[in-house]
């Protein structure tokens, strides 16, 4: 991808002599910048080292990092409208992106840079999949674990156990996809993609973040969604018993951020309908793995 010339602030042009590419979700993106803490934070935020199949354009990320001004003490805020979505945290950390040309800027004072885990999740993670789901993807609340190539998508509100569930079907032998949140391909709503390779453990008050296969558990980045599973998780029986297709989802929509693409991401949930889809009572993720597994059965 040819870049256009990139400007600082102040009007001036900003040299870029640092390049990467990286694949997320198995979307190639080209990050240019003049920082090196970029780039290692991206390797971080973007593990993935299998391309995608498909006709997919490849996105440029470009990082403009000034020695002055001060850490973002706030996450960017999105606003969007015509293809064109700002980031802004303050007069000196802020960026764009443009939808049509599949291209975001980042203009970050070097002492944001300093708190890495920011710097990942709020601007590197945060923009690439915002461009991602506007072009390709339809985000799906939800964590997944994959058995013969059949993923079990589990839903739920935050505090479900959605993570804790998907972790304990992988230390059963599953096949982890991703921790929160998955993506639909919605050129081929067949594929399910996921950030497998990074999954949040909680240790008491702290939550750290490991790769799963480094805990010796397998994991797979793309599967087929075979079932959809929405966790009531409290005290008392367990139970897996069906529920209305259309209100979850209706439920899904709900947590669907906003995207000028949505018409095209609701019409991609649509093909998870024919899925079987249950709600799973339960008290303990480990006396939930048999009936996930029966749910997915469902599906053969």
């Amino acid at each position: 991808m040819t870049a256009d010339p990139v400007w600082d602030p102040l009007g001036r042009r900003a040299e870029l002599p640092l390049e990467g590419v990286f694949l997320p979700l198995g979307f190639r993106l080209s990050i240019r910048t003049n920082s090196p803490a970029i780039l290692e934070a991206a390797a971080a935020a973007f593990p993935e080292t299998e391309e995608l199949d498909g006709d997919f354009a490849p996105a440029l990320l470009e990082a403009i990092v000034d020695e002055q001004g001060s850490a973002a003490e706030k996450p960017p805020r999105f606003r969007g409208r015509g293809g064109l979505i700002s980031l802004t945290a303050d007069a000196e950390n802020c960026g764009a992106i443009d939808v049509g040309s599949n291209r975001i800027v980042l203009w970050l004072a070097a002492a944001t840079l300093r708190d890495a885990e920011r710097l990942r999740r709020e601007w590197l993670e945060g923009p690439v999949f915002t461009l991602l789901s506007e072009r390709f993807l339809t985000p799906i609340h939800a964590s997944c674990a994959a058995r013969e190539g059949r993923g079990a998508l589990l839903c739920g509100p935050s505090g479900a156990g959605k993570s804790t569930l998907a972790l304990t079907l992988a230390k059963q032998g599953w096949h982890f996809v991703t921790d929160d949140v998955a993506y639909l391909l919605r050129s081929d709503p067949s594929v399910l993609l996921g950030r497998s390779r990074r999954v949040r453990l909680k240790r008491t008050c702290a939550v750290q973040m490991a790769d799963p296969e480094e805990l010796g558990l397998r994991s797979s980045w793309r599967t087929t969604p075979s079932a959809l599973i929405f966790l009531d998780r409290g005290a008392g029986r367990m139970s897996l018993t069906p529920i209305d297709p259309a209100e979850a989802l209706r439920q899904l929509a709900l947590t669907l951020p906003y995207c000028e693409a949505r018409q095209e991401q609701l019409a991609a949930l649509e093909s998870l309908r024919p899925l079987p889809i249950f709600r799973l009572r339960y008290e303990q993720a480990d006396e939930a793995v048999e009936l996930v597994g029966r749910a997915l059965r469902h599906s053969a």
